[in-house]
Protein backbone atom coordinates (compact mmCIF):
# COMPACT_ATOMS: atom_id res chain seq x y z
CA UNK A 1 0.00 0.00 0.00
CA UNK A 2 1.44 3.33 -0.76
CA UNK A 3 0.53 6.52 0.77
CA UNK A 4 0.89 9.95 -1.01
CA UNK A 5 -0.18 9.12 -3.88
CA UNK A 6 -3.47 9.25 -6.30
CA UNK A 7 -5.60 6.38 -5.55
CA UNK A 8 -8.72 5.54 -6.39
CA UNK A 9 -11.89 5.82 -4.53
CA UNK A 10 -13.33 2.27 -4.19
CA UNK A 11 -14.43 0.11 -1.91
CA UNK A 12 -11.47 -2.36 -1.17
CA UNK A 13 -9.42 0.66 -0.96
CA UNK A 14 -11.11 1.96 1.56
CA UNK A 15 -10.76 -1.27 3.62
CA UNK A 16 -7.28 -1.25 2.97
CA UNK A 17 -7.11 2.02 4.49
CA UNK A 18 -9.38 1.14 7.38
CA UNK A 19 -7.80 -2.13 8.18
CA UNK A 20 -4.22 -0.31 7.57
CA UNK A 21 -5.27 1.99 10.36
CA UNK A 22 -6.21 -0.84 12.74
CA UNK A 23 -2.95 -2.54 12.26
CA UNK A 24 -1.29 0.80 13.42
CA UNK A 25 -3.75 1.77 16.21
CA UNK A 26 -3.18 -1.78 17.26
CA UNK A 27 0.84 -1.60 17.36
CA UNK A 28 0.58 2.07 18.79
CA UNK A 29 -0.86 0.02 21.51
CA UNK A 30 1.32 -2.41 21.86
CA UNK A 31 4.27 0.08 22.32
CA UNK A 32 2.63 2.40 24.51
CA UNK A 33 2.05 -0.52 26.66
CA UNK A 34 5.94 -1.09 26.44
CA UNK A 35 6.79 2.11 27.28
CA UNK A 36 4.77 2.19 30.69
CA UNK A 37 6.45 -0.93 31.26
CA UNK A 38 9.85 0.40 30.90
CA UNK A 39 8.88 3.27 32.52
CA UNK A 40 7.89 1.84 35.79
CA UNK A 41 10.92 -0.12 35.84
CA UNK A 42 13.09 2.43 35.70
CA UNK A 43 11.00 4.39 38.50
CA UNK A 44 11.69 1.64 40.68
CA UNK A 45 15.62 0.95 39.87
CA UNK A 46 15.93 4.61 40.51
CA UNK A 47 14.31 4.08 44.12
CA UNK A 48 16.11 1.37 44.60
CA UNK A 49 19.18 3.35 43.73
CA UNK A 50 18.70 6.22 45.96
CA UNK A 51 18.00 3.75 48.95
CA UNK A 52 21.34 2.39 48.36
CA UNK A 53 23.14 5.94 47.61
CA UNK A 54 21.68 7.24 50.91
CA UNK A 55 23.25 4.39 53.10
CA UNK A 56 26.47 4.74 51.49
CA UNK A 57 28.12 7.86 52.02
CA UNK A 58 28.52 7.69 55.48
CA UNK A 59 29.83 3.94 55.89
CA UNK A 60 32.38 5.16 52.79
CA UNK A 61 33.85 8.51 54.60
CA UNK A 62 34.77 6.64 57.64
CA UNK A 63 36.62 3.69 55.55
CA UNK A 64 38.87 6.68 53.81
CA UNK A 65 39.63 8.31 57.32
CA UNK A 66 40.56 4.96 58.06
CA UNK A 67 42.45 4.60 55.28
CA UNK A 68 44.00 8.47 55.47
CA UNK A 69 44.93 7.53 59.05
CA UNK A 70 46.65 4.03 58.40
CA UNK A 71 48.96 5.88 55.32
CA UNK A 72 49.94 8.57 58.09
CA UNK A 73 50.39 6.13 60.95
CA UNK A 74 51.97 2.98 59.03
CA UNK A 75 53.64 4.58 56.01
CA UNK A 76 52.35 3.74 52.57
CA UNK A 77 54.65 0.71 51.95
CA UNK A 78 53.14 -1.09 54.93
CA UNK A 79 49.63 0.03 53.41
CA UNK A 80 50.18 -1.35 50.45
CA UNK A 81 51.41 -4.25 50.88
CA UNK A 82 48.50 -5.22 53.07
CA UNK A 83 46.27 -4.35 50.61
CA UNK A 84 48.02 -6.72 48.05
CA UNK A 85 47.97 -9.65 50.82
CA UNK A 86 44.48 -9.17 51.58
CA UNK A 87 41.92 -11.24 50.05
CA UNK A 88 38.84 -10.16 48.19
CA UNK A 89 35.48 -9.60 50.86
CA UNK A 90 33.00 -9.64 47.97
CA UNK A 91 32.41 -10.59 44.45
CA UNK A 92 30.69 -8.70 41.61
CA UNK A 93 29.16 -10.37 39.01
CA UNK A 94 27.31 -8.59 35.69
CA UNK A 95 24.06 -9.73 34.07
CA UNK A 96 22.39 -8.58 31.55
CA UNK A 97 18.09 -8.38 32.36
CA UNK A 98 15.64 -8.12 29.41
CA UNK A 99 12.63 -6.27 30.01
CA UNK A 100 10.62 -5.79 27.01
CA UNK A 101 13.30 -6.72 24.72
CA UNK A 102 15.29 -3.70 26.02
CA UNK A 103 18.79 -4.79 27.72
CA UNK A 104 18.95 -3.41 31.79
CA UNK A 105 22.48 -4.33 33.29
CA UNK A 106 22.17 -5.90 36.78
CA UNK A 107 25.06 -6.29 39.36
CA UNK A 108 25.14 -8.91 41.49
CA UNK A 109 26.96 -8.07 44.81
CA UNK A 110 28.19 -11.09 47.25
CA UNK A 111 29.88 -11.14 50.09
CA UNK A 112 32.29 -13.48 51.56
CA UNK A 113 33.06 -14.50 54.88
CA UNK A 114 34.52 -11.44 56.62
CA UNK A 115 34.83 -13.09 59.91
CA UNK A 116 38.10 -14.98 59.48
CA UNK A 117 40.57 -12.47 57.97
CA UNK A 118 44.10 -14.08 57.91
CA UNK A 119 45.98 -11.43 59.15
CA UNK A 120 45.93 -8.79 62.04
CA UNK A 121 47.19 -5.54 63.28
CA UNK A 122 49.43 -4.93 66.38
Amino acid sequence: MSFGQNVAATKIELLKYKRSSQVASMVQKILDDKRKVLLKNIEEMITEANKARGGIWEPLQDVYKSVNDAYLSLGTATVDSVAQSTPAVMEVDTKVKRVVDVTIPTLNVTEKDTKSMPYGFA
